[in-house]
């Protein structure tokens, strides 16, 4: 889905810079189709920071990798995210995980701050982590935090 150090898909580009998703829908669709990805989850996101959105996510033991992506609102193309994150490491499945999320430049506009115009970036540059100006020394924008519910385990004591 996304990289550090890969150019942006197409979807990427627009979900990190207006929010939109229907084009990153179809490129996680043609995934799909090849057994590569599960359908995408589209969540409409936190809204004010800070928040929560709980969510579930139903996993296959096949596709065991979990990539997520957030636009970073208002911003010229900045997100948080996940990326090839295992829920399966070493053939059993995580029980808890807290996994920090930095910002991330898509490398397709050039806009300094949050309200900067629209400056399209030529040649697209790799997706890299956000580091310096307003991103120096600053803590991780959000956590995404994983807790396996196990179907039917209602009080959750794997029994």
């Amino acid at each position: 889905m996304w990289t550090r150090g890969a150019i942006a898909t197409d979807g990427i580009e627009s979900m990190t810079e207006t929010g939109g998703r229907r084009v990153l829908s179809s490129e996680i669709g043609a995934q799909e189709s090849l057994g590569t990805a599960s359908a995408p989850l589209l969540d409409p996101g936190i809204g004010r920071s800070p928040g929560t959105r709980p969510m579930t996510v139903e996993v296959n033991p096949d596709l065991p990798l979990l990539s997520i992506v957030s636009m970073i609102a208002p911003s010229p193309d900045w997100s948080v995210g996940i990326h090839d994150f295992d829920l399966r490491p070493e053939g059993e499945w995580i029980s808890h995980a807290v996994l920090d999320l930095e910002a991330y430049d898509a490398g397709t506009d050039s806009g300094a701050n949050y309200i900067s115009p629209n400056e399209n970036t030529e040649p697209h540059e790799p997706i890299h982590r956000l580091t310096g100006g307003m991103f120096l020394d600053t803590p991780p924008l959000g956590r995404f935090e994983l807790l396996r519910i196990v179907a039917g385990d209602f009080n959750q004591d794997a029994l």
